[in-house]
This record gives C-alpha cells, sequence and structure tokens, in this order.
C-alpha cells in the first residue's frame, strides 16, 4: 500500500515512505483489534478512530482525493495480501474489511466536508468584519495574547499617516520606535505613552494575577 501509494501520487524520498508505511501499518494493526474485540461494532468504531488521521492530513495540505484513494489502495492491499498468504478469503471477512474501510472513507469525508464549511463561514464572517472597520473613523487595533499587533485597519493611514503593514508585527510589550511615533491620546486629548496602552496594561495584569 505504500509503494502503490507514493507511486500514484508522485511522493518520494525514504523519511516520507517510513512515516507512510508507519501510519498505514497502525490503521491495519487498529482494524485488526477492533474486529477482535468487537465483531460486527467494529466498522463503526474503525471510521470513528480514522476521524484524528484525517484530521492530521488535511492540517499537513492532504487533498480529500489524495486521502481517499490511500484508504482504497490500503483496502486493496489488505485483501490482496490475505489471498497471497492465506488462500481465497471468506465472504464474511471481505464484507467485514470493506464494511471497516468504507467507514473510513465516510468519516474521512466527513472530516473535510466539516473543515470546508467552516472554512467557508470564516471566510464570510472576515469579509464582513472588514467591511465594517473599514467605514468606521476609528482605527482598531487587534492584539493577540502574547502582545503582537495582529491587525490594524485601513483608517490608521487616513489618521496617522502610517500604513497598517508597519505596525502589524509590532509587539506593545516592548519597545517600538514606529509605536512611539504614534502619539496616541485618550478621549480627554492626554497623550497615551506606550506603557500605559489599555491593551498592555490589561495584559500586563493577567499575567500578574497568573503569577
Amino acid at each position: 500500500a505504500t509503494r502503490m501509494t507514493m507511486a500514484r501520487l508522485g511522493l518520494s524520498g525514504i523519511g516520507l515512505r517510513r512515516r507512510l508505511r508507519a501510519a498505514l501499518l497502525r490503521q491495519v494493526e487498529e482494524a485488526a483489534r477492533l474486529i477482535e474485540l468487537y465483531g460486527a461494532d467494529a466498522a463503526a468504531l474503525f471510521g470513528e478512530t480514522q476521524r484524528r488521521h484525517a484530521a492530521l492530513r488535511l492540517s499537513q495540505g492532504a487533498q480529500l482525493a489524495d486521502v481517499l484513494e490511500a484508504t482504497a489502495l490500503l483496502t486493496h492491499s489488505v485483501l490482496e495480501g490475505w489471498g497471497r498468504r492465506q488462500g481465497p478469503l471468506p465472504s464474511a471477512v471481505a464484507r467485514r474489511l470493506v464494511e471497516m474501510f468504507a467507514a473510513a472513507a465516510s468519516q474521512t469525508a466527513d472530516v473535510f466536508l466539516t473543515f470546508q464549511r467552516s472554512e467557508q463561514v470564516a471566510f464570510r464572517e472576515a469579509a464582513l468584519m472588514q467591511t465594517l472597520v473599514s467605514h468606521l473613523n476609528e482605527a482598531i487595533f487587534l492584539v493577540e495574547r502574547d502582545g503582537t499587533i495582529s491587525y490594524v485597519s485601513p483608517v490608521l493611514e487616513a489618521i496617522a499617516g502610517y500604513p497598517p503593514r508597519l505596525i502589524v508585527g509590532e509587539s506593545i510589550l516592548g519597545k517600538s520606535p514606529i509605536l512611539d511615533k504614534l502619539d496616541l491620546r485618550d478621549t480627554s486629548g492626554a497623550r497615551i505613552p506606550p506603557e500605559r496602552m489599555p491593551a498592555r496594561i490589561a495584559l500586563e495584569t493577567e499575567t500578574r494575577q497568573h503569577e
């Protein structure tokens, strides 16, 4: 199955071959363990275990078609290997194996489709948020928990004369020449030095509380 999968997907490399072989072997061993323990219920349980495998492949950038093809090749290899070593495959065993790998393919597809739907929702929400903040006459900063500025609304350039790209990536927790030049003011007009930025105070206060 490893050899066929790498050939079909155009992959190469000893390290990759070793990792793929280990992953496929774990799937076969898991299938055998579930059949031994749960019999007729093994197929559904095996499908559930493969959701973790599908999520891992998804995080690695794999395509659904590639993962499903790898599952099909593994099924083919198990059936072929049995026939070569044990002789004719009993119909009950063949049916059980096909049920298990079909469940794995179904759960794999569900994981990918769920992710795709969530990505589409996130994209629409991001587009809506971008539209809203672009029409506000206030600069909006998004600060991560480590103090890094990850987003600045475009209106900052009109207000302060600095394009957002100069600010993104800066940290409010350390010395930053570009933040010093922003000349931040509170509602009364008093200047706010970088070390007294509300977001910085909030992060530092939370850190002290955890300590």
